[in-house]
């Protein structure tokens, strides 16, 4: 893996946060519309076959809908849990740091600088070292 990919592949990371959060609030969102459709359901049998109830075919896919959307959230998290355990495997604790700045405190390299106390150019030839140790696959 070159050092572009390993940098594209960390940059994921705050893709992933930003749509894990986005897909929390959307089921969220569906969760609410469900339980509004489903208070009018009744348990008394009612004439009529399935397909006059519509408020029972919402909630069905509503739930459908949550389902799936949970499904892609487990599998961002599983993601963003790989990405943090390759950070977490690098060795030297001043590359980690400037690694976890970069990517998962999504921090310039002039804020790792002030951070770390460092100049500019030596965070940047830091994470470019950082880039060589990482394991991504």
């Amino acid at each position: 893996m070159t050092i572009q990919d390993k940098k594209e592949a960390l940059k994921k990371y705050q893709w992933i946060c930003c749509e894990v959060k986005r897909l929390s609030g959307e089921i969220l969102r569906l969760q609410s519309i469900a339980e509004r459709a489903t208070t009018v359901l009744s348990d008394m049998p009612k004439g009529g076959n399935r397909e006059s109830r519509p408020v029972e075919k919402s909630a069905i896919a509503i739930d459908k809908l949550r389902n799936i959307l949970r499904t892609e959230q487990n599998r961002l998290i599983t993601e963003r849990l790989r990405l943090m355990g390759a950070i977490n495997s690098v060795e030297d604790d001043r590359l980690r740091s400037v690694l976890n700045l970069r990517y998962i405190e999504d921090f310039t390299f002039e804020k790792i600088a002030v951070e770390l106390e460092i100049s500019y150019q030596w965070a940047c030839k830091l994470h470019g070292d950082a880039l060589e140790k990482i394991l991504l696959t």
